[in-house]
């Protein structure tokens, strides 16, 4: 399959070397999308990709593309995304932030309807997806996320810059926030996308609760799970490590991108659509 990535940061890095280095099978890197500002760096790595690249989306070739991977933020999601899945192409979503906005994600659900294009949305940086959409068939009463991260990772997040909140001089757990997926999502756009995948599974953003938490003791991101229902309780606790590219981001964000990439172009693979 030909695949387009969108985005030349940590993410889209290691999925274009994961490509080079034959860890996938069946996949061909046809251009890599990037921003004018990075024109050097997006040069350089398609040249190590031996692919096209572009600063403009609408000049691609789309009847040569299967698979659209989108690694450059909530905003192209919301801006190109349903122009991806009326043309046909499949789109694996990393910054599924984006999809909380209920109206936004049932258009882009009946246009892929109609296309036949499947929407891919890795787990990221936790698991246990699946048991939360099974519960979810049931009576999934409740289901919360506690996050914690140090504060490096979440410095310059919307959320922070508004509230004034100082993350230099932590000496101790701070709890940032408490409140809903949906707003979550545009509070901390990069560090979250977690909250997303998971209220998509299960309650929808509204009703899935978020607990952010810096702490500034940490090495590891943590996630917890914690999920209540009639089926009994779900518990899930994940530490991960911190991208060495980029501490806002785990290590296994990388790793789930290119297994659902993978899984989907090799078999079909099971996603949330």
């Amino acid at each position: 399959m030909n695949v387009v990535i969108i985005g030349c940061g940590n993410i889209a890095t290691y999925v274009v070397n994961s490509i080079v280095n034959g860890e996938t099978k069946g996949i061909k890197l046809h251009t890599i999308v990037g921003t004018p500002r990075r024109t050097d760096y997006l040069q350089e790595l398609s040249a190590h990709a031996n692919c096209h690249w572009t600063t403009d989306i609408d000049s691609l070739e789309w009847d040569e593309i299967d698979v659209m991977i989108e690694a450059a933020g909530q905003q192209v999601v919301k801006d190109h995304l349903l122009t991806f899945v009326k043309k046909g192409k499949h789109v694996l979503v990393i910054s599924i932030g984006a999809l909380v906005d209920q109206d936004f994600f049932q258009t882009v659900y009946t246009e892929a309807k109609k296309s036949g294009s499947q929407i891919l949305l890795p787990s990221g940086a936790i698991g246990g997806l699946d048991a939360i959409r099974n519960a979810a068939m049931g009576e999934l009463r409740s289901v919360e996320l506690t996050t914690k991260k140090h504060p490096d990772s979440l410095t310059g997040a919307p959320y922070i810059i508004e509230n004034g909140i100082d993350m230099d001089h932590l000496t101790e757990d701070l709890v940032l926030f408490r409140g809903s997926a949906l707003e979550a999502a545009s509070a901390f756009p990069e560090n979250l996308n977690v909250a997303a995948a998971l209220s998509l599974a299960g309650l929808g953003p509204e009703r899935t609760m978020v607990n952010i938490i810096a702490s500034p003791h940490i090495e590891m991101n943590t996630h917890e799970i914690q999920a209540t229902g009639n089926f009994g309780n779900l518990y899930f606790r994940f530490e991960n490590k911190p991208s060495p590219e980029n501490r806002k981001s785990s290590y296994l964000v990388n790793l789930s991108v290119v297994r659902t990439l993978e899984d989907f172009c090799r078999n079909g693979g099971l996603f949330y659509n």
